[in-house]
């Protein structure tokens, strides 16, 4: 029998149901009203920031907590921009930020220094005296605060020992042609290494390499201060509402050059800035043979999911000659110019920390400035986002690197930080290691001794470091690197002897037997030249009476193994920047002809036993010839007699 039905739960049950959703609407109208209420009342009691407090940027994942600090700038982890802001000290820190300062707009320029004495006489940082304790001299630039040129101390020109010939590794100002609006005419302009190119302010670019009405846009703060430098950037009433600074530092002893630049906003509203500069200007081609070994090279930390400590900076993915950027694909591979992030480094999430150009024995390397103290370091160069590469229009098609920051908010009174190092010196492992910063930023690592190319596979990397530290401990024994040389290719050659030695005694026996056994090949060939399945049996009978087997004819393997091993010694001698400007036995040639004679006058050089003068003459197929050098001609003179008179 079925059961009645519950009219009272039937009405019941709706009607609680209606009740409860209406209900969640109303609570959550009280809850936002009462919300909205507190936060008014916050907002009328705005809050202070402490003295130096760091405010982050807005760009990134999200924000983080001001964190107290000294008065004044501070060097944030990996030279990451920065906004500071200097405030009166509160009672009540806990009290809320204020609210964001309104987007300053309008239209702004470079303020010009024309007339002022400050901003066309830059004096030179760094000394070149015999007695100075700096290694470099930088001369800098009117255009943008670059520089000008560096020059070493301890390297020159070429092998004459003219104080005054200094080895400048970045190049000087490049004169280049550009085009003009007005069609047909051609204005020579320059530019400079290193160079303030400008400021993005709100995504408008406003230029900082000259002011307008060609006025300086830079001077140097004050004369007895080389190296710092300020420019101002004024708005659409002429006050100035940005100011800038670049500080160029070098310690006595090293090749690195410090830059702290600095965007300080002098007005009340706020600005979305972006800092873009030059970075170094290919060097020059410092090689008489062998090619042109310029390269642009990439330090970078590998995905945290790889490497979780995050402090081994990896250099050997990144080995780019100078050709990589001319031909069809150029564009394919570096869309717009930017060379990073690359393909290659965005699929295997790479980070940048430092980014170079080279040549065979020099190399200009910018990088973050870090404290080398700490145990554990941010070494990705977060002031650096986006790296481009412009060819200028010269005769070389030389090329350089335009570097752009990340975008930031700057708030009234604050300070963004773009610092950044410059190492410009000699491509020398034991240079770069005795600097703490930049071996922990792994820039040793852009030392490589390896042509790259073709033979870069069969270049044995870890050989080159035993070859070089061999060849050291000669020249000590000898003081000359020439006898060093020769000591070594004769160790080298002494330890490959049994290879050597066992694979000739191989090869010899083998055509020895197929001399022997030449005759009875020809029978059987004569008797069998009809049927070539039976002939290819009889031969293979003929051999294993003979006892001649077909890997004799492997017996030439174990020399061609050794090929690696003397194209690791060549590459060591030929990127060993110890050798440069080293004369040959004592330099006794110099000696004699009184410096006239350049007869293996440099090591890194050719001979040049008759030489024909810079410009030389050119033959069909060959190109310019300079020189005649006769050591190769004398190795094939013994090559010959080897051959001849000692192979049995």
């Amino acid at each position: 029998m079925p059961r009645r039905p519950n009219t009272a739960l039937r009405i019941l049950l709706p009607l609680g149901l209606f009740v409860v959703g209406l209900g969640i609407p109303i609570a959550v109208m009280v809850n936002t009203t009462n919300r909205n209420a507190a936060q008014q009342q916050a907002e009328q009691t705005p809050g202070e920031i402490a003295p130096g407090a760091e405010i982050p940027s807005t760009e990134g994942s999200g924000k983080e907590a001001a964190k107290p600090g000294a008065q004044g700038e501070t060097q944030p982890a990996a030279d990451a921009p920065t906004e500071q802001v200097d405030s009166s000290p509160t009672e009540n820190t806990e009290q809320p930020a204020p609210p964001p300062a309104p987007l300053q707009t309008g239209i702004f320029v470079a303020e010009g220094f024309a007339g002022d004495p400050l901003a066309t006489d830059f004096a030179n940082l760094g000394d070149l005296g015999i007695d100075s304790p700096f290694r470099l001299r930088v001369e800098f630039s009117h255009l943008g605060a670059g520089i000008k040129a560096i020059r070493l101390a301890d390297e020159l020109d070429s092998v004459k020992t003219d104080r005054d010939a200094k080895q400048g590794i970045i190049d000087p100002e490049h004169h280049v042609l550009v085009q003009q609006e007005v069609v047909g005419s051609l204005r020579q302009d320059m530019l400079v290494p290193f160079c303030a190119l400008g400021v993005e302010v709100n995504d408008s670019l406003v230029p900082l390499v000259i002011a307008p009405g060609n006025a300086p846009a830079w001077r140097q703060v004050a004369a007895d201060e080389p190296g710092r430098f300020e420019a101002f950037i004024l708005d659409d009433a002429g006050e100035r509402v940005l100011r800038i600074e670049r500080h160029y530092t070098i310690a006595p002893g090293s090749y690195d050059i410090q830059v702290r630049q600095r965007v300080e906003n002098l007005s009340r509203g706020a600005f979305d800035i972006r800092w873009r500069q030059f970075g170094p200007i290919e060097l020059f081609s410092d090689t008489g043979y062998g090619g042109d070994k310029r390269r642009v090279r990439f330090g970078y930390l590998f995905d945290p999911a790889l490497d979780p400590g995050r402090q081994w900076v990896d250099a050997t993915d990144f080995l780019w000659n100078r050709r990589k950027f001319s031909g069809k694909n150029v564009e394919k591979h570096f869309p717009g110019g930017r060379i990073w992030p690359n393909e290659r480094s965005t699929e295997r999430t790479y980070e940048l920390v430092w980014a170079g150009m080279t040549n065979r024995y020099f190399g200009a390397v910018i990088h973050p400035i870090i404290d080398p103290a700490q145990a554990s370091i941010d070494k990705v160069f977060r002031v650096v986002e986006r790296i481009d590469y412009i060819k200028l229009p010269d005769a070389d098609n030389s090329m350089v690197m335009s570097l752009t920051s990340p975008a930031s908010r700057l708030e009234p009174d604050a300070i963004l930080s773009y610092n950044m190092g410059l190492y410009a010196g000699p491509l020398s492992t034991e240079v770069l290691e005795a600097d703490t910063m930049l071996e922990r930023l792994g820039i040793p690592g852009i030392v490589v001794y390896n042509f790259g190319g073709m033979c870069a596979f069969c270049t044995f990397e870890w050989l080159t470091g035993p070859l070089l530290g061999l060849l050291r401990f000669l020249y000590s024994l000898t003081s000359d690197y020439a006898l060093a040389i020769i000591l070594l290719v004769v160790c080298v050659r002494t330890v490959l002897h049994p290879i050597t030695r066992w694979s000739q005694i191989k090869m010899q026996i083998f055509g020895k037997k197929m001399q022997n056994m030449a005759p009875k090949q020809k029978i059987i060939q004569e008797k069998y030249k009809d049927d070539k399945q039976q002939l290819q049996k009889e031969m293979a009978k003929l051999w294993r009476e003979e006892g001649i087997s077909p890997t004799g004819f492997l017996g030439c393997l174990p020399m061609f193994l050794q090929s690696p091993v003397w194209i690791a010694l060549y590459a060591t001698l030929y990127f060993a920047i110890d050798l440069r400007h080293e004369a040959a036995f004592f330099g006794i040639f110099q000696a004699i002809s009184n410096n006239a004679w350049p007869f293996l006058a440099d090591l890194a050089e050719p001979d040049r036993m008759i030489y024909f003068g810079a410009g030389g003459f050119k033959l069909p197929l060959l190109g310019t010839i300079d020189a005649i050098n006769v050591l190769p001609l004398f190795l094939g003179v013994v090559f010959y007699m080897q051959q001849k008179y000692l192979t049995p």
